[in-house]
């Protein structure tokens, strides 16, 4: 097959013709369809000295990449030849005190694609199976998926802080960023999505009592900006990544900060998002599309 590889401690790469890799029992071997240059990537093709002294050639360049699964490790279950996806580039050990309890971005043992490891800048790439995403390919063509690790590192670095700007239009209805923008706000449909506790933030997420009461309180905020028409929905179970190869989904539990006391006052649904019983009889014009747009954010 063909990669582009950094051969020699020296500036440039070269195209070379190399062996297709084979998986091992937890990896999978990717067909790559599109894959993107980093600034990492003109580092080490210049060969500078961050470079020079991290980087051990030979080596195939390359960590931003989508493409189709060609073949899985005999202990890869969750993966299937023909899936459409994409991959983390930091791949961790899965055992440290950091990869088990969520912090595996501070893994000392972090391997990164196309540094570390041969990376997809080439017609194969074997990746360990703990590190794939699956892509549906009618929302994110090649060209795009290739760019989820790069994007990633934007929703991380924007996680941190407290972005709310006012609310953005979107046709007939607004979305808003936070439920600090709904401050001193009010509509006529209000929609609470993702109400579940480790989510709307809980004690699951926050540290002291006086931060839990904070979230309850800006909670209960959302809950009650809606003149005619409130929904409250969250799902039952998340996609959560997982080091194991078992199921990576997790139950969902509906957020402490709705107890039975408020919850009579809800009609619950099954598979929907839930409605004031008090409310409206008919849904809202939009309701059918912003039913589907957040279903579609579970998917």
């Amino acid at each position: 097959m063909r990669a582009i590889r950094k051969r020699e401690s020296a500036p440039g790469l070269t195209l070379e013709e190399v062996p297709v890799p084979t998986p091992a029992a937890d990896e999978v071997l990717v067909r790559i369809e599109a894959a993107s240059i980093c600034g990492t990537d003109l580092h080490i093709s210049r060969w500078d000295k961050w470079s020079s002294d991290r980087v051990q050639p030979p080596l195939t360049l390359g960590h931003e990449l989508c493409g189709t699964v060609a073949a899985t490790g005999s202990g890869v279950r969750d993966i299937d030849e023909g899936d459409y996806v994409s991959a983390e580039s930091h791949v961790t050990c899965g055992v440290c005190f950091h990869c088990r309890t969520g912090k595996a971005h501070m893994c000392e043992l972090t391997r990164i694609l196309g540094v570390d490891r041969d990376g997809g800048f080439a017609d194969y790439v074997a990746v360990p199976a703990s590190v794939v995403w699956k892509n549906d390919r009618t929302k994110l063509p090649p060209e795009i998926a290739c760019l989820q690790e790069p994007f990633g590192n934007a929703v991380f670095a924007t996680s941190t802080q407290d972005l709310a700007g006012p609310p953005l239009r979107e046709e007939d209805y607004l979305i808003l960023s936070t439920i600090h923008s709904a401050k001193g706000c009010e509509w006529d449909c209000v929609y609470v999505i993702h109400a579940a506790d480790g989510n709307i933030p809980s004690d699951m997420a926050t540290g002291t009592a006086d931060e839990v009461e904070e979230e309850r309180r800006l909670f209960y905020v959302a809950l009650t900006r809606a003149r005619d028409f409130l929904e409250v929905c969250f799902p039952l179970k998340y996609y959560a990544k997982k080091w194991s190869t078992g199921d990576r989904h997790s139950m969902a539990q509906l957020t402490r900060f709705l107890p039975e006391s408020l919850m009579k006052h809800f009609e619950r649904i099954s598979l929907e998002p839930m409605r004031v019983v008090d409310g409206p009889s008919a849904l809202p014009p939009a309701s059918a599309e912003i039913r589907k747009k957040i279903a579609a954010m579970w998917a």
